[in-house]
């Protein structure tokens, strides 16, 4: 783990993932990482879904990275609570059947 500030002194990287609330609706204008400091980067994982795109995301897209939203994990995590709490097996198709349903509705 890095501080924010540490960024943009990693050279190329693969990946930034944004865990925090920040972007969060309501507060749809902000983003823990300035977009210079994302122009390393390959792909940028917000595990934010609502807003369904951060300003973290458009950021990344602007540059051309591959961005993704937390939704599919959302969809994965509650499938995962519905085995567990009901003592099931769910095929993993089913995520990505929800998943695309719900985004969708959003």
């Amino acid at each position: 783990m890095i501080s924010y500030d540490e960024i943009n002194n990693l050279g190329s990287q693969d990946l930034l993932i944004n865990c925090t609330p920040c972007g969060m609706h309501p507060n749809i204008d902000e983003s823990p990482v300035k977009k210079e400091d994302m122009e390393n980067f390959n792909i940028a994982i917000d595990t934010i879904y609502n807003p369904k795109e951060t300003l973290f995301l458009k950021n990344a897209k602007k540059l051309g990275l591959t961005n993704i939203n937390g939704l599919f994990m959302l969809v994965g995590q509650a499938i995962k609570a519905q085995e567990l709490w009901n003592d099931l097996t769910i095929d993993e198709k089913i995520i990505s059947d929800i998943y695309n349903r719900v985004l969708k509705l959003i």
